[in-house]
């Protein structure tokens, strides 16, 4: 089992927890700015070689690739700064974990809004990233609203009711790959 935890031994990070007891650190954030990193939430791919999260690694909000065996991360999707503070942005994997669905924000004027894009998953990184939505309204983050087919061939886009109530779900958008 793998749990994004703080250890007093060793600092934030994401954990595998064996079942008698063990814990072995995947990934540890550095200590130097701990207080300001965050985790929201992770995927393991490629036999759990690779280590896919979002939020704030050493300062910095995005989307992260870490590979386990070489120790090194990358970054390929930065997160931003506005009047509001900091934000990273939120992802879907599909569940063969070859495509990936994420979300920035597109601000427009004082109103929040969305660019959506769906990019491939190749080794430690992102290609053929294509933008599907452009400035729409979510009521909430894209790792909320995007739903993957079991076979990963269409991802389904919750939209809110054009009457503007997001409590309504209007359509749902489909996207075949």
């Amino acid at each position: 089992m793998y749990v994004a935890a703080h250890s007093k031994k060793d600092g934030y990070g994401i954990y595998e927890l064996s079942f008698d007891h063990q814990k072995k650190a995947i990934v540890q954030f550095p200590s130097k700015k701990q207080s300001s990193d965050t985790l929201t939430g992770f995927d393991l791919i490629n036999g759990g070689k690779t280590v896919i999260f979002n939020g704030t690694y050493d300062g910095e909000p995005g989307i992260f690739f870490y590979d386990v065996d070489k120790k090194t991360l990358t970054k390929v999707v930065s997160g931003g700064v506005d009047k509001e503070g900091q934000w990273a942005p939120f992802y879907s994997l599909s569940p063969d974990g070859t495509k990936i669905v994420f979300g920035n924000i597109a601000r427009d004027k004082d109103t929040v809004k969305n660019d959506v894009y769906v990019a491939d998953v190749t080794g430690g990184g992102l290609s053929q990233a294509i933008r599907i939505m452009e400035n729409v309204k979510m009521p909430a983050v894209i790792s909320l609203m995007a739903h993957w087919s079991d076979d990963s061939g269409k991802l389904y886009i919750k939209m809110p009711a054009s009457t503007g109530d997001t409590n309504l779900i209007d359509k749902i958008q489909e996207f075949v790959f």
